[in-house]
Formats: structure tokens, sequence, C-alpha cells
């Protein structure tokens, strides 16, 4: 009897914690960055952001990171959910010629965030492609976050690591593809490892209770194993460069309604 008293109540404490708003926050970023990873051409573009999450308590400033995503749980210490990240492709074209053609690529994954205080978060993901490349990739973290009535802030470094497919992807080079290039002279078949490490900060002013714009820049310093690509040796650059401007609006939803 005791348990299943005990059963029925988890069971309705669950339900209680889905009925409750989640916060959906969608919105615009238009941002400049490297025209493909490794080159040293910056490029500007525009993209649509969503995220989505539970309404806490316990609030606080987000670091923006890229991608969409989903919080499944959201709980005072944990985040964690889906994420699908996209990725520019690279053209056959120009300095490019003679070198793989590379689509852009769809990066579906897992992301967790840790919060042990309410101004220090550690952000984790991993992701696999499933067009432009087959790969692995994580990404790692951690920022120290200020949350005030009107402007909010971040920063922290950044760490990432990607397996032999997408580095072969994205930085090698096959002996046909060196005699085809003129800038290239030489074969390279990278293997798994770091694939960055930088930083990344973000600052974000409130204008209402819905509409927030946030600013934000980093320097992501690509791993040996990408760097030493004749790629980004002979035509891009090891250092890469974002920044960008989001406009994002935020509203509840009740999925009881549903």
């Amino acid at each position: 009897m005791a348990g299943a008293a005990g059963g029925l109540l988890a069971a309705a404490a669950g339900e209680a914690a889905w009925a409750e708003p989640w916060v959906v926050t969608v919105g615009g970023r238009a941002a400049a960055g490297p025209a493909w990873e490794g080159s040293d051409e910056t490029k500007l573009n525009a993209s649509p952001r969503i995220t989505i999450g539970r309404i806490s308590p316990y609030r606080r400033f987000n670091p923006p990171d890229p991608g969409a995503t989903f919080a499944v749980i959201d709980t005072q210490y944990v985040t964690l959910g889906p994420v699908l990240t996209f990725r520019r492709s690279r053209k056959d074209k120009d300095e490019l010629t003679g070198l793989r053609k590379v689509d852009r690529a769809a990066e579906p994954g897992l992301f967790l965030d840790l919060w042990p205080t309410n101004w220090f978060r550690v952000h984790l993901e991993g992701r696999k492609g499933v067009t432009g490349h087959t790969g692995w990739l994580g990404d790692a973290g951690f920022d120290f976050v200020y949350t005030g009535k009107r402007w909010d802030a971040s920063i922290g470094p950044r760490f990432g690591y990607a397996d032999h497919r997408y580095m072969d992807r994205y930085f090698g080079v096959t002996p046909d593809e060196a005699a085809a290039n003129a800038a290239i002279d030489q074969a390279y078949d990278p293997s798994s490892g770091s694939r960055y490490f930088g930083a990344r900060a973000a600052v974000a002013y409130r204008i209402s209770d819905h509409w927030r714009v946030t600013a934000d820049a980093g320097l992501a310093r690509l791993g040996d194993q990408a760097a030493d690509s004749p790629i980004v040796r002979t035509l891009g650059s090891r250092n890469q460069w974002t920044g960008g401007i989001t406009l994002d609006y935020s509203f509840d939803v009740d999925f009881n309604l549903f």
C-alpha cells in the first residue's frame, strides 16, 4: 500500500513538473566569423536562434552557445537536453580549387550544464555530424556569470575535440588534392585530438520582460592537428575570431494546453 502510494505521488509530482510553464526564446543573430573553419577570411551571415527550457525561480544569465537547445531537465544545479548545431559549407573554388567540397553540416547531440552556483557554469557538449561530415565532436568550457537587473555578462574558456573522420574531412589533404591545388604541395592526414582552445565573452541587455539584445565575441586557436594542415598554414589562419549580435524574444508555454 505504502509503495503504491509513493509511486502515485512520484507520478503526480512528475506530471506537475511537466505541467509547469516553460520558456521559449526565439530570435535572430547577425555574426561575423571565418568563411570556413581555418580560414583567415571574415564572412558575415544571419541565422535564427531558438532555445527551450523550464521557467526557473533561480533567475540567471545563460551564456550564449552556438546551436538550438531543448532543456529536458532544467533544475537549480543541472540542465540537460538535446542540441543541434550547423556548420558552414566550404566551396572548392578560388584558393580552394582542387580541394574537396564540404557541404553544410548538421550536428545533433546532447549538452549538459552544471551550476554549482548561479555565477559559475560548466558546459559540456557531444555531437555527431549527419550531413557534411560523419565525425564526432566534443566541446567543453566554463563561465563566470553575472546576472543583473538589466545587464548580464559572462566570460570563460572553451575547448574542443574532434575524431579522425572530422579532422580528415576539414583539414586532410589527399595526394590528388595536393596535386590539383596551386598553393598546396603536400598531402596531410590528421589524427583525432584537440580541435581548438580559446575563450568567449558575452554582454546582454534586457530591453523588457520579453526582449533582450546580446553581444558576444570569441577567439578559438586551432589545435595542432588542425593548425598543421597545409590548408590552414598556406590558405588560412590558426586564430579564428567570431562575434555577433542577437535580438531575441521570450514567451511562456504551458504544455498542459497540448
